[in-house]
């Protein structure tokens, strides 16, 4: 155990749950720096562009290489990540102050604004202003590389043509094929392609795999070296080395590789040409709206029946009177009273035989009830597969309007779920503490450990990623998981094999889970609630495709705020009248150089050979961003 000295360190902390709040206060106040960093940086660029234009240089180069190296040596990094963090810091100021609020109150972490900053960086100032809330409300809930695909969503929703133009020169300049030398024996061959390449690549790498017994020596690692390389010499098959004399797999001709099914999720919508939100390969990367478009009508389609019901904004109990001492506790057992087997299946015997029956008994007082607010779309049924109709053309563009805050949304009906169970501790036991569903009797499979291929394709739609709070591990390789835990000598006593207690779990959640580390719990409509053995209480939301808040119906804004920018520096003279439009706001676009406000530097603009036209126009740029720091200033802190 690390412990402090008598040098005035931390307190040495004893339990579980007080580390976990020590490690997120750490988080915050780590956050904050590297918001100081990136903001330190970026003015030292700042002062060295200064310099340079004062001594009459003619080239700002100069001054961006001397603040790169600057930088590099201060923080001991490459001059690439250097040459980053001055680019955030640029970003963040010019065209991201509420990205910028949240890093510097230490919500949001560095990677999480590197990652955005690398999408929107591409993106035009007007969609840079009408998905950045958006983009922070999704960057305080998912971790970078889901991060990075809800972005591009956001872009692809909001200015589809605009998106794929972008993607179009991302694919141009960086896709490529390198090897890189280890020095141990080994190289690293490096694909970069698009992302549907990409799947059909790991597709091929996964059949291959299969081609040897389970008897093979070799790791999974080393067998999907193996599939490259018989890819690269044209083999349709790895020699399996397990050494049997009677291997399985010996002597076994094996043909052209198959055609594989790449899964993609898009709503009607989408295929008629009324939406532009973009559909989704079953990992959550998004695919451009046309292309799947294309895809769709060459493709073999399963239509996924859903019903719009609504969902719980809130909670109350049945009899709230009722309530007694034991409601701080979250053991499921003491949620309800369970209701007897041999009842349930008398019940669902007369049922059968036409007879009314008396209905088994309902959980006890104190079971959640739902109030209503907003509505979900449940899954209720998978088609079988069959050839796509004839897709009609578009010729206009996607009419339905666009809803540009979703997430914030989420993000507040999560914190009042979380409200909620805060004051009534029994609703993290979910909705159906049983693992019934809400269903008297059990449907067909139910009662069968393994769920059907309909259900597990219905759960899989449901969770594209590990119901884990932050895990990003695709629902394809997760296995399904009983929230309920399934009772193998009464299947009828435990939790059922249905989509309302079914999740996708990664192994090492999974685990945890089994371990009761961690337990989950299905609320309303999908939303899971996790409690842990240190104290904290987690939801998890389903795919953004399935929820539709109130908000969002009524087009009702979310206030995010606005970011407090850095001080001014005293140099910089300020009119009387800040509001008054300045000479950049005015002249900058009829000069035909708006583009060169977002850039790193106004000097290195090659708009004249004129050197003293080039100054001028840069005093009349830093005299701009001087009043516009001065405008927001005046503005209240949203945090």
């Amino acid at each position: 155990m690390f412990e402090s000295g008598d040098s005035g360190g931390p307190a040495v902390v004893q339990s579980a749950a007080a580390l976990v709040a020590a490690l997120d206060e750490t988080r915050r106040a780590v956050n904050r720096f590297d918001a100081q960093r990136v903001h330190y940086a970026y003015d030292l660029l700042d002062v060295r562009l200064t310099a340079e234009l004062e001594s009459g240089s003619r080239c700002a180069q100069s001054a961006a290489r001397t603040a790169t190296v600057d930088v590099a040596e201060a923080l001991r990094l490459s001059q690439d990540v250097a040459m980053t963090v001055i680019e955030v810091g640029e970003q963040l100021w010019h065209r991201l102050p509420l990205l910028n609020a949240a890093f510097t109150a230490g919500e949001v972490d560095y990677r999480r604004v590197a990652t955005t900053v690398s999408v929107l960086k591409r993106a035009c100032d007007s969609t840079v202003a009408a998905v950045e809330a958006e983009a922070v409300a999704a960057a305080q809930s998912k971790t970078p590389g889901p991060l990075r695909d809800a972005v591009w969503s956001l872009w692809f929703d909001h200015d589809p043509d605009e998106a794929r133009a972008a993607q179009e020169v991302v694919r141009k300049d960086n896709s490529r094929v390198y090897r890189r030398k280890r020095g141990d024996g080994l190289s690293d061959v490096v694909i970069t392609t698009g992302d549907l390449a990409a799947q059909e690549f790991m597709d091929r790498i996964e059949q291959l795999v299969g081609t040897v017994c389970t008897n093979d020596p070799r790791s999974k690692g080393e067998l999907q070296a193996a599939a490259a390389t018989a890819m690269a010499r044209d083999q349709n098959a790895i020699e399996c080395r397990c050494g049997l004399d009677e291997c399985p797999v010996a002597g076994l001709e094996v043909g052209p590789a198959p055609v594989r099914r790449i899964a993609a999720y898009m709503d009607i919508e989408v295929l008629l040409g009324l939406s532009s939100t973009p559909p989704t390969l079953a990992d959550g990367t998004p695919l451009d709206p046309e292309v799947a478009r294309v895809l769709a009508a060459d493709a073999r389609w399963q239509i996924i029946l859903t019903e719009m019901r609504t969902v719980a904004a809130g909670y109350r109990r049945d009899n709230p009177a009722e309530a007694d001492a034991d409601s701080d506790s979250v053991d499921a057992e003491s949620a309800s009273e369970p209701i007897d087997a041999d009842d349930l299946v008398e019940h669902c015997e007369s049922a059968a035989d036409g007879e009314s029956g008396t209905p088994p008994p309902r959980p006890a007082p104190g079971v959640p009830t739902r109030l209503t607010s907003c509505r979900a779309r449940v899954l209720l049924h998978r088609s079988r597969s069959y050839t796509a109709p004839t897709l009609p053309v578009s010729s206009s563009p996607p009419m339905r309007p666009k809803a540009h805050y979703w997430f914030r949304a989420l993000n507040r009906h999560v914190a009042d779920l979380l409200a909620q169970i805060a004051a009534n501790p029994s609703l993290a036991n979910g909705v159906h503490p049983d693992g019934h569903g809400g269903h008297l009797c059990p449907p067909k499979g139910a009662l069968t450990y393994a769920p059907s291929a309909e259900v597990a394709a219905l759960v899989r739609a449901r969770y594209r990623k590990c119901v884990a709070p932050g895990c990003s591990t695709p629902s394809e390789r997760c296995q399904l998981d009983h929230t309920v835990p399934f009772d193998h000598d009464d299947p009828m006593r435990g939790g059922w094999s249905i989509v309302e207690n079914l999740g996708p779990l990664c192994v090492t959640h999974h685990q945890v889970k089994t371990e009761r580390h961690w337990l989950p719990a299905i609320m309303a409509d999908g939303f899971v609630a996790w409690r842990t053995d240190t104290g904290l209480i987690r939801v998890s939301a389903p795919a953004p495709g399935l929820i539709t808040f109130a908000s969002m119906a009524l087009g009702e804004e979310i206030d995010a705020g606005r970011g407090k920018p850095w001080p001014l520096r005293a140099s910089t003279p300020l009119p009387a009248d800040l509001d008054a439009p300045t000479w950049w706001e005015h002249y900058h676009s009829m000069l035909g150089i708006d583009r060169w406000v977002t850039e790193t530097a106004i000097a290195t603009m090659r708009y004249g050979p004129d050197r003293d036209a080039a100054r001028a126009l840069r005093v009349k740029y830093l005299e701009h961003r001087a009043i516009v720091r001065a405008r927001r200033a005046a503005e209240p802190a949203p945090f």
